[in-house]
């Protein structure tokens, strides 16, 4: 390594200080502040204080000089501008480079252009760092090896001189030694995001330029040093993961190795013919950020799973390698290689131990017995416990250790849970049970849906009512009702959308199975019940003699169907529903009729052989009531006497033959033709 050069520094500093009074001495402190390089200027402020309370210093003539070292310079230039918030216009100054051997030496001079007295005379003051008396420039710097050791000599140029109406008299004064300033530009190397992981352990180095006003910092040729607990590791191996910016990609090479508890990085820089050359290759170090990214390494081959813990690297500044920067100007000669070393801030940011959830973070809805997937992002922890909690409190174990790397855990949401809107995850450090990150808001778990008190069987009378309810529970609850006849195949039955569904006037039609589909945000049941529809009886009494199966007290017995039809007109009408029954020997049939509906209906009564006949009007009915109908009254029956036959005061139904021929034939068919007509709506229809 090149060994640092420094600046002999050495200070003349002559004042001309004048006050009223005669005090013999006024002890005063004059010192550099706030020295620092910019670019090729070395600039500086100058502060002066009386420390004297007793005696007031007035600021007159003053000279200061200081000496450098000329070798660092090339015809310097100094410039020096007083402190206008203290300085009246009755003061000037200058400042100029006085050629001595073999130093170089700067003056500066303040000097006052009017006669001195109390009243246009600026005082020093004695509280904290006194008063500044200005800012002295120098430019020219051409060699930015070591720093700018300022500091006041302790030789023969060590005091000021005050005087007053040409009387002189001596300050004591004391010289203090201001902060040195780097000649070279500054900058952090930083290790940051360090990850330890799955046995291997990678990292990031980046170069920053910390003085953003210097010149251009080069990257050139450099090594790192990173020492680190070596006891986790067998035979480990280092590699490069990714090299930094495209220039260091493509132009620079790498070389890795472990030495000990060193990791070693070597960084080398392309040789350049010429300046162009130079510029398109190099990689310069940002000042702004994180810096310049120079790549990312890995060293892998650990024996234990717990190295997070354990690996504590640090970087080093000396050592075998040690550590070596170079910085090449941008000044002619343009390849000027400078060591800088000792200018470097080595910063190290610890691993960061980072578990976060992702998701759930707040605000969701989940249902019991159903699947989610558990999300979060981690670094440097190997494995994690995830628990759900409500309300802060623990209420399940998710998983007790799951890879965190992984990132995600499939949930099956037990059907157990209680519906409530403050539920969070907590994923938690296996190793570290401090370290944990929980949801950053509540989620909800809904209430399953489900039917508590389903609808029940019904058996009802034909004409009541009757209502089937659900009671169920569940979040967002809808209700649709259905019917079947089958128990298999339902249809919706419209506007059936709430927990109760009455069926009105029930009939045998309404006879069936009625299902309710209760559906929720978790899912939809069902529950059937049947309706019974017990028929009411209604009951017709029809009274007929028949040709010759009455013998004007006793009918003989004989099977007849009795049929209510409906429609305008009997000619047209519709069969409702037939009865087949005996004729019974007081010639009444007796038919009752089930499943019928409140209605106006004709009444016919067929019998084999014989011509059918219909009542002469739609009679009025309803289930639970008894009719009779007379048929031996041709009044009753449509058609009146032209639909029977008289013999004495009875009236018979007629057979089909009717000119008594003893044969049913076409000839029978055209008187009853011409006895009732073609289109006469009394025509009892085909059966």
């Amino acid at each position: 390594m090149k060994q640092w050069q420094h600046f002999v520094v050495g200070v003349l500093l002559i004042g001309l200080i004048r006050f009223q009074g005669f005090a013999q001495s006024t002890v005063g402190t004059l010192w550099i502040q706030n020295a620092h390089i910019v670019g090729d200027e070395l600039i500086m402020d100058l502060y002066l204080r009386n420390d004297d309370n007793s005696n007031p210093m007035y600021l007159t003539d003053c000279s200061i000089y200081i000496q450098f070292d000329h070798t660092k310079w090339t015809s310097p230039v100094a410039t020096f501008s007083l402190n206008t918030n203290l300085f009246n216009s009755n003061y000037g100054a200058d400042a100029a480079i006085v050629n001595t051997s073999p130093k170089k030496t700067v003056g500066i001079e303040i000097f006052f252009n009017v006669s001195p007295s109390t009243a246009n005379c600026i005082t020093i003051t004695n509280a904290a760092s006194g008063d500044k008396l200005g800012t002295l420039t120098i430019s020219g710097i051409t060699d930015y090896t070591g720093t700018a050791g300022l500091a006041w000599g302790t030789g023969l140029y060590t005091t000021v001189i005050y005087a007053w109406w040409n009387i002189d008299y001596q300050v004591n004064t004391t010289l203090l030694t201001p902060p040195n300033v780097s000649m070279g530009p500054e900058f952090d190397v930083i290790v940051k995001n360090q990850e330890l992981l799955n046995n291997e352990y990678t990292f990031d180095i980046y170069i920053r330029q910390t003085d953003a006003d210097g010149p251009t910092f080069y990257i050139d040729d450099c090594d790192f040093v990173l020492t680190y607990d070596n006891t986790h590791f067998n035979s480990p191996t280092i590699s490069l993961v990714q090299a930094g910016t495209s220039r260091l990609q493509n132009y620079y090479t790498y070389n890795t190795q472990l030495s000990g508890n060193q990791i070693q990085i070597a960084l080398s820089a392309p040789t350049t013919a010429n300046q162009t050359e130079f510029d398109t290759k190099m990689e310069s170090a940002s000042s702004s950020g994180d810096g310049t990214w120079i790549g990312r390494f890995k060293i892998t081959g650990a024996t234990s799973g717990t190295i997070v813990t354990d690996v504590n690297p640090q970087w080093v500044s000396s050592g075998t390698p040690s550590s070596l920067f170079y910085f090449r100007p941008n000044v002619s000669p343009w390849n000027n290689s400078v060591d800088v070393t000792d200018n470097a801030n080595y910063i190290v940011e610890p691993p960061q131990f980072i578990v976060q959830v992702t998701y759930p973070n707040g605000g969701e809805s989940f249902c019991p017995g159903a699947s989610t997937t558990i999300t979060w992002s981690s670094q440097n922890i190997a494995n994690v416990k995830i628990t759900l909690l409500q309300g802060g409190t623990t209420v399940a174990t998710l998983t007790n250790s799951t890879p965190a790397p992984a990132g995600s855990f499939v949930w099956n949401i037990s059907n157990s849970l209680s519906a409530g809107t403050n539920y969070r995850i907590r994923i938690e450090d296996v190793s570290t049970p401090g370290r944990f990150d929980d949801s950053d808001g509540d989620f909800s778990i809904l209430q399953s849906t489900q039917i508590t008190a389903g609808p029940q069987d019904q058996t009802v009378l034909q004409g009541q009512s009757t209502t089937f309810t659900v009671t169920a529970v569940g979040s967002n609850l809808s209700y649709q009702w259905q019917f079947s006849t089958n128990g298999t195949t339902f249809t919706d039955i419209s506007g059936a959308t709430n927990a109760s569904y009455t069926v009105s006037n029930a009939q045998p039609s309404d006879a069936g199975y009625y299902r309710v589909l209760v559906s929720g945000d978790c899912g939809t049941v069902s529950s059937t019940a049947q309706l019974t529809v017990t028929p009411i009886t209604l009951t017709v009494n029809v009274t007929a003699y028949f040709q010759g199966l009455w013998n004007g007290s006793v009918h003989t017995p004989v099977p007849v169907a009795v049929e209510l039809r409906s429609g305008s007109q009997l000619s047209t009408s519709t069969l409702v529903d037939r009865v087949a029954v005996m004729h019974s020997t007081t010639a009444v049939a007796t038919a009752e009729f089930t499943g019928i509906t409140a209605g106006n209906y004709w009444v016919v009564i067929r019998c084999g052989g014989y011509l059918p006949i219909g009542s002469n009007t739609a009679l009025s009915m309803s289930p639970g009531n008894t009719y009779n109908v007379n048929f031996t009254d041709p009044a009753n029956v449509f058609n009146g006497n032209a639909a029977l036959s008289q013999s004495g005061s009875t009236w018979y139904v007629r057979t089909g033959d009717l000119n008594g021929d003893r044969n049913v034939n076409v000839s029978d068919i055209l008187i009853w033709l011409g006895n009732n007509g073609q289109n006469n709506p009394g025509q009892v229809p085909a059966p």
